[in-house]
């Protein structure tokens, strides 16, 4: 082989080299992006889960609350009822 065969040999190997460095610096580069990704994807799961805590206990005090406040309604409309039927006896004497 000639030397100017070997040297347009040596260049296009340097070259393919470059090439394979710029692709493994962009591998790690990508590699270290998702790891950033996952671990973002994990702190918001995380907050979305505290939050689903949350509205979980917040439900669970309002239903427990939701049958006192009803019945309540139900005697204030039984009073009412009854202030009604005061009122006819007291008119109609």
């Amino acid at each position: 082989m000639s030397d100017e065969i070997l040297k347009q040999i040596l260049t296009e190997l340097q070259t393919m080299n470059q090439r394979i460095g710029a692709l493994e610096n962009g591998q790690e580069t990508l590699g270290e992006g998702q790891n950033e990704l996952r671990a973002q994807i994990h702190r918001e799961f995380a907050e979305v889960k505290a939050d689903l805590r949350i509205i979980k206990d917040q439900t669970a005090k309002n239903s427990e609350l939701q049958s006192p406040v009803s019945d309540v309604q139900k005697e204030v409309e039984e009073l009412r009822l009854d202030l009604k039927i005061l009122k006819r006896a007291i008119t109609n004497q």
